[in-house]
């Protein structure tokens, strides 16, 4: 079962998003459904359609978190996150990004209605929009071009930076992180912030009045980092499993 989705009878659905309010739609082709419909008149395996691609071998769940499984068997397909935060299947024994499966799945066809000259999938991108690379919902996920997907980034000669006017509601402030039990890292009041929704660290910018997304390097091939830079001391590396931990169970500092 998926709990992801608020399927009030105040939701409804069409092909290119979630409504509130039954007033803002127009209905002329009627193809808005209440998902409440759809839920209380479907079963869960009615809730599948087959995969895009792979309409023999494999099917994919309607709603949010998406779930690929066998199409014989049911059987769910495994994922795996990557240190790159993006989320992993293994389909017909080749390794694929699920965010690119999702949204050409789901938004391809609607993207092609909209950009009836836009190339190929395989050379469009596709945009978290809330940046949370492990959030694949179909509603998070929009297909753009290249450029497009740069458009709020500062490029730069080895690689980009990405900025956001506004933190997220659950953003906490880092004030302070141990790398170890006598060592304490101190950090300037409104510098840094950690989001456990997105699972993003944050940094203020304040001659942009904008806040980046800082980037998250591996370790040893598994430990995600991310280098902030304390008072009066040179950047240091961030265990980002203890960072986490230390914000969400402060009792553990």
């Amino acid at each position: 079962m998926c709990n992801e989705v608020d399927y009030s009878d105040s939701y409804y659905y069409s092909d290119s998003d979630y409504y509130s309010d039954a007033s803002d739609i127009e209905d002329d082709n009627n193809e808005f459904v209440k998902l409440e419909d759809i839920l209380n008149n479907s079963t869960d395996d009615e809730r599948y359609e087959p995969l895009r691609d792979y309409e023999t071998k494999y099917e994919i769940l309607y709603f949010a978190p998406h779930t690929i499984r066998n199409i014989k068997t049911h059987t769910p397909i495994s994922t795996r996150i990557l240190p790159s935060r993006y989320v992993q299947v293994c389909l017909s024994g080749t390794n694929q990004l699920l965010h690119r499966i999702v949204a050409k799945h789901f938004n391809y066809d609607y993207y092609m209605k909209l950009h009836p000259d836009a190339p190929d999938f395989s050379k469009l991108d596709v945009h978290h929009k809330d940046h949370n690379r492990l959030n694949n919902s179909r509603h998070n996920l929009a297909i753009c071009t290249r450029s497009e997907n740069l458009s709020d980034r500062v490029m730069k000669p080895y690689g980009s930076r990405i900025y956001v006017d506004n933190l997220p509601d659950d953003a906490i402030p880092i004030t302070k992180y141990k790398p170890d039990k006598t060592t304490t890292y101190i950090y300037d009041v409104d510098k840094y912030y950690y989001s456990p929704s997105t699972e993003q660290v944050y940094s203020r910018q304040e001659k942009i009045q904008k806040y980046q997304i800082l980037s998250q390097n591996t370790c040893n091939g598994t430990t995600l980092r991310v280098n902030l830079i304390p008072n009066y001391i040179k950047n240091k590396p961030v265990n980002m499993r203890k960072l986490r931990q230390q914000l969400l169970n402060p009792t553990t500092i």
